[in-house]
């Protein structure tokens, strides 16, 4: 049995989900079959953790379910683990008002036990269920607690997941800046150390995270790592980075150009949906596009204008990826025209105020800099 706990341990912290799942499933058939069931609550707990992160909210249930058996029955436990993970379930399954009630239970188990690296774990997983509730003060503070706790033990995962914390919740009050510090510095050490997993992890809010590092040239290596062990995959909204695993990546910005994963490149946009295949999809009598397997340039210019207010962040993706005006050199059709002005116009806004920024901070380098990568493209920008 110790050994099934040792695999299912290392399978957790590995990210390796299902095989920590199935050695779960393992032990728990062996201590049946013994009548030997001490571990079977930290099996479970692992096994609460592995679903979660998969976001299996019903094996997650299915697990606390027994736990919560064993409690009944006085078979002994880790009580603490388990408050740990239970609210960390109902984040998990969207209930925040759940989740916050039992935060403070955990924080309370953890400290009650006495060991700084749980008491760790319980504060920068509980910040993260607390600020994603809408407590950002008191989650705030739990982060910068566990992380100071992190350093102090010099424990690198607890200074990685609470790194990545960070930076989500600095993206989410819009100081671009420091999320940007805090997803570098998480990116090297989990590269560093080959870090794959917490028990809290949030799937969505590190896929996002990854996109933000892959766009920003942050341990691409690493992120790719990241991708391939959790199966991540673009969501329902259009990446700002074009470095996932698409089928198909379409480039308006300049030369027009489709890129197909089999490295073919077709230089002409039309006929869409013979061209380009699967990736549109039919939703009664309209067609959309699948932004988990195609890539297009204007729309993730578009998103990241929806999502962000952030001029540094626009201009940042602007330089990496405007290389042209919309579909240079194809037909100008009143649609293509109408659509070349309006990203054209939204463009020139985003570089005007970067541009105006750069006079008034006096920086000769940056402004001369700036001028050759935009003055062609937009004259205008720089008549004031």
């Amino acid at each position: 049995m110790l050994s099934h706990l040792n695999d299912a341990t290392l399978y957790l912290h590995q990210g390796q989900l299902v095989q920590c799942l199935n050695a779960v499933d393992a032990e728990l058939k062996a201590s049946s079959s013994h009548n030997i069931r001490i571990w079977d609550g930290i099996f479970r707990c692992h096994a609460i953790s592995a679903a979660c992160s998969q976001e299996d909210v019903h094996e997650a249930r299915r697990h606390i379910a027994a736990v919560e058996q064993q409690l009944e029955e006085n078979i002994p436990l880790d009580e603490a683990y388990f408050r740990g993970v239970l609210y960390w379930s109902a984040h998990v399954a969207g209930d925040h008002v759940g989740a916050v009630s039992r935060c403070e239970n955990a924080l309370a188990l953890a400290d009650a036990k006495g060991a700084p690296y749980f008491q760790a774990v319980c504060r920068i997983g509980t910040a993260m269920a607390l600020f994603e509730a809408g407590h950002r003060e008191r989650g705030l503070r739990l982060l910068d607690d566990g992380l100071q706790m992190g350093r102090e033990i010099d424990n690198p995962l607890l200074q990685w997941i609470g790194g990545l914390f960070q930076s989500h919740m600095a993206y989410t009050r819009g100081n671009s800046t420091a999320g940007d510090v805090a997803l570098e510095n998480a990116m090297q050490l989990g590269r560093d150390h080959s870090l794959a997993h917490f028990f809290c992890w949030p799937r969505r809010i590190i896929a996002r995270l990854i996109d933000r590092a892959l766009e920003r040239g942050y341990s691409t290596d690493y992120a790719r790592f990241l991708i391939k062990t959790h199966a991540f995959l673009p969501g329902s909204l259009p990446t700002c980075s074009d470095q996932w695993q698409f089928e198909v990546r379409i480039y308006t910005f300049g030369n027009a150009r489709i890129e197909h994963a089999d490295g073919r490149i077709e230089r002409v946009l039309h006929s869409l949906r013979v061209r380009i295949g699967k990736v549109i999809t039919q939703r009664n009598t309209s067609l959309e596009l699948d932004f988990t397997k195609v890539w297009i340039d204007a729309c993730s210019f578009q998103q990241l204008r929806h999502l962000s207010c952030n001029a540094p962040d626009i201009e940042a993706w602007l330089a990496k990826y405007y290389q042209g005006h919309f579909m240079d050199g194809v037909e100008n059709s009143e649609i293509v025209l109408g659509i070349r002005r309006r990203l054209h116009d939204q463009a020139e806004r985003a570089l005007r105020e970067a541009y105006l920024l750069r006079v008034r901070t006096g920086d000769l380098v940056d402004l001369s800099h700036f001028e050759e990568r935009w003055e062609k493209l937009f004259p205008l920008l720089f008549i004031i």
